[in-house]
């Protein structure tokens, strides 16, 4: 699972490298379900930045009933979180999420995202960031979906996931975003990239260098969206 992600300046400084327009995008932390995030798509051949809501909805939904802010890569497959899994992605044949992982692919671009034990979440939090890597590219997909009782359109993103790795199995959490090699986000964002070559990157299980956890205070990350970075535990001070 991944429910809060952090877009610092470091990732507000790397989104024009993606986009033409001007933006007035801020460094925002703690970004929870339901609140916005840039993300990056493809569209028309040209690339784009978009502010949309952390949380998908399929454009088939006649009423925004749930937030989808992860989808499996594996579906119903893999019940047991193995991280060796490189069988069937599930993905391709779930009614949610089927089209937008055929046709519209995303890339969230974050400083960090946080993350807790299976069986506490962020009652125990810790942020995940690397040492190496100023940005990590999340894959998501996206779409906009129109809320009739607001008789507005907004566009929204999921975080795709996969079984845990190395820092996430550190902390006890069984899952983890689907983390890009730069490299490889063309191929992602090209809505022509062939189903085999996307379930590849799926299983390729790759992860950055010097990845860590950092335990953060359970009051800040509670509080939700904030200007600033969040307190690091006191525990953490005296390692």
């Amino acid at each position: 699972m991944c429910s809060r992600i952090d877009q610092n300046g470091k990732v507000i400084n790397f989104l024009p490298k993606f986009s033409k327009k001007p933006s007035l995008a801020k460094p925002r932390y703690n970004i929870g379900i339901g609140q916005k995030a840039q993300f990056i798509v493809q569209e028309q051949n040209n690339y784009d930045v978009v502010e949309g809501i952390f949380g998908y909805v399929p454009a088939w939904a006649k009423e925004v009933k749930q937030l989808y802010y992860n989808a499996r890569s594996e579906g119903k497959y893999n019940d047991s979180n193995d991280r060796n899994f490189n069988g069937t992605m599930g993905i391709f044949e779930m009614p949610s999420f089927r089209d937008a992982i055929k046709k519209s692919r995303c890339v969230i671009p974050v400083s960090a995202s946080y993350e807790g034990p299976e069986d506490l979440g962020l009652d125990k939090p810790f942020q995940i960031l690397s040492k190496q890597e100023p940005v990590l590219f999340l894959a998501g997909l996206w779409g906009t979906h129109h809320d009739p009782k607001k008789n507005e359109t907004f566009s929204r993103f999921s975080i795709i996931t996969t079984p845990g790795i190395d820092v996430t199995a550190s902390i006890g959490h069984h899952r983890c975003p689907l983390m890009l090699n730069e490299e490889f986000i063309e191929t992602w964002l090209d809505p022509e990239t062939s189903q085999e070559d996307l379930e590849a990157i799926m299983q390729a299980h790759w992860q950055p260098e010097q990845m860590e956890a950092i335990a953060i205070d359970t009051l800040a990350i509670k509080k939700r969206e904030s200007d600033s970075p969040l307190a690091v535990a006191a525990s953490t001070l005296f390692n």
